[in-house]
């Protein structure tokens, strides 16, 4: 045999082994959890994405109503304007009126027509907005319908504030925190260093015999390698906690704003109702019988109906942001 080296297969030796690594400090358990926290936060971010499109389609929804409720109001001024053309064109001929009023209600009733068109395209923009978001298609033909102008009572303040840490995005926190503490006890559980046995056959082919092996190994610095990241897993933990505390004090923040904004809405609707739509009722009536009776020119008929209509617009505005806010108070 030449030093350093073999002259030939009949000198070499042949080992076969099978071996397993134990691991110490529970480390599989740990990965078990970590795991099952990460499956966990998955299933949270999941319900906040289901919260979301849900509250989209209510929002678009709302929307569409108050679409429908304006394209009503633009049908009711072309009526009014076709009315108005028709008697001042009555009062021309018996010369109760001048040509240029019966050129000014042509031009009002045209501008009707046009408001009413574009209120109709709007509307069915509208229902393509909702309609996408189950994928359905347009339908010329079809029509939301919904209790627009009845307003629910309005949950109280604390009643919303109680429930806040149910919010998906908050909870969203609370399972990121669970994950990195779970990061975090998997990379201390790393610090202890894992033993790798191994049991196996040498053939020593020169003299034909064999011999069984056994090995154990140990590496050295694991605990030192898993230093960075126990480091990494604690800081992102340390971060959680800020960002928790300042998403719950934005969504608070939201939420007072949402809540506001909601029952000033109430409240000018009810008075809108209560208050301000009758009186405009009655000034129009008064006003168009006075007009038929001469009494009345044709730009205080104007005036009265264009009272009357803005009154109305509102009342749709406002039915429509309380019914937007409350929803979106809720959700948070």
């Amino acid at each position: 045999m030449a030093p350093g080296g073999l002259r030939t297969f009949r000198d070499a030796e042949a080992t076969l082994s099978i071996g397993t690594v134990l691991e110490l400090g529970d480390k599989r358990a740990h990965r078990v959890t970590a795991a099952g926290r990460a499956r966990d936060l998955l299933a949270t971010e999941q319900d906040a994405e289901r919260i979301d499109i849900v509250a989209e389609a209510s929002r678009r929804f709302i929307r569409l109503l108050a679409e429908q409720e304006r394209r009503g109001l633009a049908a009711d001024t072309r009526e009014l304007a076709a009315r108005t053309e028709a008697a001042v064109k009555e009062r021309v001929g018996l010369g109760r009126a001048s040509p240029v009023d019966a050129a000014n209600a042509a031009l009002a009733l045209a501008k009707a027509e046009i408001s009413l068109a574009e209120q109709e395209a709007t509307v069915r923009g509208a229902y393509g907005a909702l309609a996408a978001m189950w994928g359905g298609s347009l339908d010329e033909t079809a029509i939301a319908t919904g209790a627009f102008d009845t307003l629910a009572e309005l949950l109280p303040f604390a009643t919303l504030t109680a429930t806040i840490d149910q919010n998906p995005d908050i909870l969203r926190f609370a399972g990121e925190r669970r994950v990195n503490e779970a990061k975090v006890r998997l990379a201390e559980a790393e610090r202890a260093p894992d033993v790798t046995a191994a049991v196996g056959l040498r053939r020593l082919q020169a003299t034909k015999d064999q011999a069984l092996v056994l090995s154990v190994s140990v590496p050295l610095g694991a605990g030192q390698r898993s230093l960075p990241f126990a480091r990494e897993a604690q800081s992102q933990l340390d971060r959680i906690e800020s960002d928790e505390a300042a998403a719950h004090a934005e969504l608070m923040a939201t939420l007072h704003g949402l809540y506001q904004q909601a029952a000033a809405a109430r409240e000018t609707h009810r008075r809108l109702q209560a208050v301000a739509l009758p009186e405009a009722i009655k000034a129009e009536r008064l006003t168009d019988d006075g007009f038929r009776l001469g009494r009345f020119s044709l730009l205080e008929l104007t005036t009265a109906r264009r009272a009357l209509l803005a009154v109305r617009d509102r009342s749709v505005t406002a039915a429509a942001t309380f019914k937007s806010n409350r929803r979106q108070a809720c959700r948070c």
